[in-house]
């Protein structure tokens, strides 16, 4: 993970880091890959620890880069003395800490290689090679009339909440491999855009009451298919099938389960497959993030309940839904209502957990208690270490109690576990009260890297185009950022709060005109985010009066609505 985050200052530097990100272990082929990143390198940094000492494959790497005349330059993961092999090549060179990114960037300016660096070469130690970076892409509907699209997405999220909750196996979120859904690169330039080594994919096919599972495990770095199986059944059978394919997916791996792993992968959410139906169907219904998807979803998860009535889970959904709906459709307190009722029923069946602590954080929040939300959310971190909503919530109530760097640190957790490009802009937030100039510079460019790339994928996505406008404006590329922002004003789909988070752009660009303007619209558009409006404060008077007289009709509208619903 160091070696990872490292690579990323570099390239927020100017810097084009190669990185073997695949693990040096004994599965691991000592292949060409490295040798011609080797050859293409003007550096190679060795990371220096106990576990990378012991590594034959980094003394070759290591001998490969000093035979070739490779600049070296030796980072400290921790404090350790020298074997001979190393002590041989690295005698007499200047050692940095791994945390000391000045000293870094430093020394290689120093070694002035920026401009015709093509490659840099980070060499991987084995302390990170315990770790298995796989990505479970989305599973295809094989099924007769294609209708099936809540079971394909329901088996990548099985895979990815089972094979995500196991210690050394890192997966990315659902957020990072939809984009896979519709198109199809080659393996390689998945693992590379993923930063995993493994890819997991497949299809499910239903017709009636039998299904077919085809999975498979391909190793994209030597480009090879490592297991492939079907599976056929009834949906009867369905939990039973899922649960080989997980089996088999850390059995090819050789991956050492420990009892309460394997008792994960054996885990039911339920003893019915109608309820897991219905269960699955109000996710879809849930993905729309519409008015009507939410209703939807209420409906279908009250139905798992009806045929179980002791699916945990299905109560946890109406609670995240009903919330979910407060937020941002209704302010009416009978949501928050529904949320507590179902929520202590499940609390009632399942005792306090991780998903729990998280929701009743999130409605605490939302009540505006913060301190409450807060304790909530520490305690639901530590049941649940990997569950990324938990962390953005924390670091919205830090920001709302500005402690702005608890905020920052809450927001990166949150990127660490589900790397949404969205929420780099509320991390560049955090940054920017601390303040922290440089930290903001260097996070800016990051974020437009990552950024940009989903744009690439995506290139007329409203939201997308908003958050790279902000980091341009963090990054302070002002007349860049205003370019972006006047391509997103007649966007034909931006909605309610796209519009409202570009007029906020624009009275940080020093147009507050336009900013009451935008949010006059998106409250036509069904904006409701009163909090926003109390705490603008202009200068000049004239604005300071229109602000004024929009918070107030918006605040009638909410209560006009509240009533009514």
């Amino acid at each position: 993970m160091l070696a990872l985050e490292l690579a990323e200052k570099l390239r927020a530097a100017g810097y084009e880091p190669w990185i073997d990100q695949h693990g040096i272990g004994g599965a691991t082929r000592w292949g060409k890959e490295i040798v011609q990143a080797i050859n293409a390198a003007k550096l190679v940094a060795v990371l220096i620890s106990s576990s990378s000492l012991l590594s034959d494959n980094v003394v070759k790497e290591l001998n490969l880069s000093a035979q070739k005349k490779k600049h070296l330059l030796p980072i400290m993961l921790e404090e350790t003395e020298l074997t001979e092999e190393f002590a041989y090549h690295l005698t007499g060179l200047h050692r940095v800490n791994i945390d000391d990114t000045n000293s870094i960037l430093d020394a290689l300016e120093r070694l002035d290689i920026r401009s015709s660096l093509s490659r840099q070469t980070i060499i991987h130690p084995t302390s990170s090679s315990k770790d298995i970076r796989l990505a479970v892409l989305p599973f295809d509907d094989l099924s007769p009339l294609h209708d099936n699209e809540w079971f394909a997405d329901g088996m990548l999220d099985e895979l990815i909440t089972t094979l995500g909750a196991l210690e050394h196996m890192k997966v990315p979120s659902r957020t990072d491999v939809m984009y896979y859904k519709k198109h199809h690169p080659k393996a390689q330039e998945i693992a590379s855009d993923l930063n995993v080594r493994y890819l997991v994919g497949g299809s499910v096919r239903k017709a009636g009451d039998k299904i077919r599972i085809n999975a498979s495990l391909t190793d994209a770095f030597t480009n090879q298919q490592l297991w492939t199986n079907h599976y056929d059944g009834s949906f009867d059978d369905v939990f039973d099938l899922q649960e080989r394919v997980s089996k088999e997916i850390t059995g090819t791996l050789r991956l050492r389960l420990t009892p309460p792993e394997k008792q994960k992968i054996e885990a039911r959410p339920t003893n019915n497959p109608d309820a897991y139906e219905y269960y699955l169907r109000g996710l879809e219904s849930q993905r729309k993030l519409t008015k009507e998807g939410y209703e939807q979803a209420v409906t279908l998860f009250e139905k798992a309940i009806e045929v179980d009535p002791t699916y945990v889970d299905a109560y946890l959904s109406i609670a995240n839904v009903s919330g979910a709906y407060y937020r941002q459709c209704s302010r009416a307190p009978k949501w928050l209502g529904v949320a507590d009722k179902n929520l202590e029923k499940a609390e009632s069946l399942s005792g306090t957990t991780g998903k729990t602590l998280w929701i009743r954080g999130e409605l605490a929040w939302l009540r505006d208690e913060l301190e409450e939300a807060e304790s909530l959310l520490i305690q639901a971190t530590r049941l649940n270490p990997y569950h990324a909503q938990t962390f953005d919530i924390l670091g919205h109530i830090y920001f709302q109690q500005h402690k702005f760097e608890n905020a920052a640190t809450a927001f990166e957790e949150f990127l660490q576990l589900n790397n949404d490009p969205i929420a780099y802009n509320n991390l560049l937030l955090s940054i920017s009260r601390i303040p922290d100039p440089a930290r903001l510079l260097v996070t800016a460019k990051r974020a437009m890297k990552e950024i940009q790339k989903h744009l690439n994928r995506q290139p007329d996505a409203p939201i997308l185009k908003l958050f790279y406008a902000y980091s341009l404006f963090w990054a302070e590329q002002n007349e860049d950022a205003r370019v972006v922002a006047e391509e997103l004003l007649n966007h034909p789909e931006i909605d309610a709060n796209v519009l409202y988070n570009l007029g906020s752009l624009y009275d940080d660009l020093g147009d507050s005109a336009m900013y009451i303007e935008l949010t006059r619209r998106s409250i036509d558009k069904g904006f409701r985010g009163i909090d926003g409006l109390r705490g603008q404060k202009f200068n000049d008077p004239e604005l300071q009066k229109q602000i004024s007289e929009l918070t107030h009709f918006l605040e009638r509208k909410i209560e006009e609505e509240t009533n009514n619903d």
